[in-house]
């Protein structure tokens, strides 16, 4: 579903929409209208160590996902500043405050993946916003001295019990 809204908007935009290789093995060309402006605008680009120089060329941040554990792209897209949209799982809307940070979606429908891309790229006002609180949001509540120290207490904890 992901595919498909992506599709949409970069038809509407004419801009590209990059997606990795691992989605790329994963994406159903039966989804994809048959226009091949919606074809080419989808890059693969392969896998790579260093993804900052693409958070950098990103306006949002899009993680449509059915289950997630603790979505550290999320976190990585937020340090760079860049506002995400994700789907209502857990994880992803521990990070993402709907509305303060990102945008959370309804998981498997494109329909409201489509409107919230579309609602934060035709809306500078809302992704200047968004942006304005995505690193301090993640720097203030995700340290990772704090995230280390509460682990180890953690295991600790454990340790102590048996």
């Amino acid at each position: 579903y992901c595919r498909l809204a992506q599709c949409q908007l970069a038809l509407q935009r004419a801009e590209a929409a990059l997606i990795n290789f691992e989605q790329a093995l994963k994406l159903d060309r039966t989804l994809l209208p048959a226009a091949d402006g919606c074809t080419n605008s989808l890059r693969m680009l392969g896998r790579f160590d260093d993804v900052r120089p693409f958070y950098k060329l990103a306006d949002v941040f899009v993680l449509p996902s059915y289950r997630e554990g603790f979505p550290n792209a999320v976190l990585e897209a937020s340090s760079m500043q860049i506002p995400s949209i994700v789907s209502d799982i857990n994880g992803c809307n521990e990070i993402i405050q709907d509305g303060t940070n990102g945008l959370i979606v309804t998981k498997k429908d494109s329909e409201t993946l489509y409107a919230a891309m579309h609602k934060v790229l035709c809306n500078p006002n809302l992704r200047m916003e968004l942006t304005g609180n995505t690193r301090k949001m993640v720097v203030s509540g995700y340290d990772r001295k704090m995230m280390l120290e509460t682990i180890g207490k953690e295991y600790e904890n454990l340790l102590n019990t048996y």
